[in-house]
């Protein structure tokens, strides 16, 4: 069966898929009349099993199958969280995982200014209303407690602990003055 990475990289694909297929559709411009979310993330779900099926072993098919009902429901959960947190916050996802290169502002010290800088983001969500945008970062942890970095995300980030989320801010800039010079 799936190594932990591998879990996660099933769930990142589930959680693409769905929510191409969402925008695809409209709904986040309210069309939601010939479908549910629960058929679409079905689909995703599927797919993305049954490409992981024609390309790794899967070994004792009862764990592959509660491996894949569990995914699932974690991710349906998860879904249905982010649905609603999206419908109160006015965000709507526009870009699902953007490949983006930047360097660091020319005025930050030596060695660090210029420094490429790049990444792929899991999901760009943008508020049109309140012209904000926001980088969505998709983490599977399994097992064990999150660590004191994970709890205070923002104290690490400030500490120089946590690089990922700093940068990912920078790199949505970029792609943000590169779409609205």
């Amino acid at each position: 069966g799936p190594s932990l990475a591998e879990f996660g990289e099933l769930g990142h694909l589930i959680l693409k898929l769905t929510y191409e297929d969402l925008i695809r559709r409209g709904y986040f411009r309210g069309d939601v009349s010939a479908f549910t979310v629960d058929t679409v993330l079905a689909d995703a779900a599927q797919k993305a099993f049954a490409d992981y099926e024609a390309n790794h072993p899967i070994g004792y098919p009862l764990i592959w199958e509660t491996l894949r009902e569990t995914l699932t429901q974690l991710i349906r959960d998860a879904i249905d969280r982010d649905l609603q947190e999206l419908a109160e916050s006015g965000y709507v996802p526009v870009d699902l995982e953007t490949d983006i290169a930047d360097r660091l502002p020319g005025d930050w010290p030596e060695p660090l200014n210029q420094l490429a800088i790049h990444g792929r983001m899991d999901r760009i969500d943008v508020d049109p209303v309140r012209n904000r945008m926001r980088v969505v970062d998709y983490k599977f942890k399994f097992g064990g407690s999150p660590s004191a970095e994970d709890n205070n995300l923002s104290r690490a980030c400030l500490r120089g602990e946590r690089l990922q989320p700093p940068f990912y801010s920078l790199l949505g800039k970029a792609k943000k003055e590169l779409e609205d010079p």
